[in-house]
């Protein structure tokens, strides 16, 4: 006799199955078709000689690796998700701006993995998918911070009816939440800088969406839609464990975090919990976005979004001599505990846990970044400077 308790885990397990399979036989294809078309990532020696990227303050330095290597990894993750969501869009209200909005940040993901868009491209696709979900019916639990919580989220309301699809923005609360996921979207995009980060990553905090869903029986669509994009990763993460194969590319690297928080708002997930799920990587872009601003200065949104460098939580620990396997190793590790804290915290004690981990974490990272410095000084001879490097030059999406 199976527990209940245990009963509503397995009652999930074709969904997991059915995507691994996929994810796992379908990559090499998707690899293949990639190759075919030369929809790859090239190393820095090389990209200087190909002349269909569109974005001119790519960084050659940033690819490090030695030898093309395909994208499209992430067809094989979405795909299986995105036809579930599909089946539901008839049943389900909430399904259909989700669906609209990954498929813009798909079709962006192709274009981006063939010509390398620029970054007010591949924002304005990125704003127009999430506002597809501000323009709706979604809600987030803005106010479960306590400095938020008398703070009027709808001064201003507007509403509109299209059919069957209801239209609403409310003001200062969608801009919040507009916000909210363009962060999440670009902070765990910029995850993926070594061989089988992004998707390491992912699968915990898919997880923990799961997890929490599984709690209320009417969010069976949010836990099937997780449990989906789990058993897809772990089909496709065999292929980009280092040394990796096959790279995620745009197509997923653009979509999983628009998922993950578009998820956690259809699971009533408080934005304590939410910041939790994903405080790594969000902690990891604020700090790298604070200290190009400084350094570089930018003039413009845009330039500051096209910025680029080896600032990064992952390239630090490559800094010191980490290998891409000890990275993930590292980092996962540091989810798996952030993670578990979300799931076992609840009122109150989010908060504090959120402040005191999120603390820990800034102190580590400009640790990291102190002594990578100062590692990269002492190799190299103090007089020498390069005065044809400007700011400009490594800017980047």
């Amino acid at each position: 006799m199976i527990p209940s308790s245990l009963q509503r885990y397995l009652n999930f397990w074709p969904y997991f199955l059915s995507a691994f399979l996929f994810a796992l036989l379908s990559t090499p294809y998707f690899a293949m078709l990639a190759s075919k078309y030369r929809i790859m990532d090239f190393p820095g020696s090389m990209r200087k000689q190909i002349g269909r990227f569109r974005n001119p303050h790519d960084d050659p330095a940033r690819h490090t690796h030695s030898y093309p290597i395909p994208f499209f990894g992430g067809l094989a993750v979405v795909i299986p998700v995105v036809t579930y969501i599909l089946t539901q869009v008839g049943k389900i209200p909430d399904m259909f701006p989700l669906f609209l909005g990954l498929v813009f940040l798909i079709s962006m993901g192709v274009i981006d993995d063939r010509i390398n868009l620029k970054a007010k491209y591949q924002f304005i696709v990125q704003f127009l998918a999430s506002l597809m979900i501000v323009a709706t019916d979604f809600s987030f639990h803005i106010n479960n911070l306590f400095f938020l919580k008398d703070l009027n989220m709808d001064i201003f309301n507007f509403t509109y009816q299209i059919g069957n699809i209801h239209i609403g923005l409310t003001f200062p609360g969608d801009l919040i939440l507009l916000f909210i996921i363009l962060y999440t979207i670009n902070s765990i995009k910029m995850i993926a800088g070594s061989d089988a980060l992004l998707e390491g990553n992912m699968i915990i905090a898919f997880l923990i969406i799961f997890v929490i869903s599984l709690r209320d029986p009417s969010l069976h669509a949010v836990s099937a839609i997780s449990i989906l994009t789990v058993g897809a990763m772990m089909g496709y993460i065999i292929y980009n464990l280092p040394p990796a194969k096959v790279y995620t590319g745009a197509t997923g690297k653009s979509t999983y975090g628009f998922l993950l928080i578009t998820l956690a708002i259809l699971a009533h997930v408080k934005l304590a919990t939410a910041l939790l799920i994903v405080l790594l990587p969000l902690t990891d872009y604020f700090f790298v976005l604070v200290r190009r601003i400084y350094i570089y200065r930018p003039k413009s949104f845009v330039q500051l979004m096209q910025i680029n460098g080896t600032d990064h939580l992952h390239h630090q620990l490559r800094k010191l001599g980490l290998s891409p396997a000890q990275v993930l190793s590292v980092e996962m590790a540091i989810s798996l505990l952030i993670g578990a804290l979300a799931i076992l915290t609840t009122g109150a004690s989010h908060l504090f846990i959120l402040s005191a981990v999120m603390g820990i974490l800034f102190a580590i990272i400009g640790l990291l970044h102190v002594k990578t410095n100062l590692a990269e000084r002492t190799s190299r001879h103090p007089t020498i400077k390069n005065n044809d490097e400007t700011p400009e030059s490594r800017y980047a999406y």
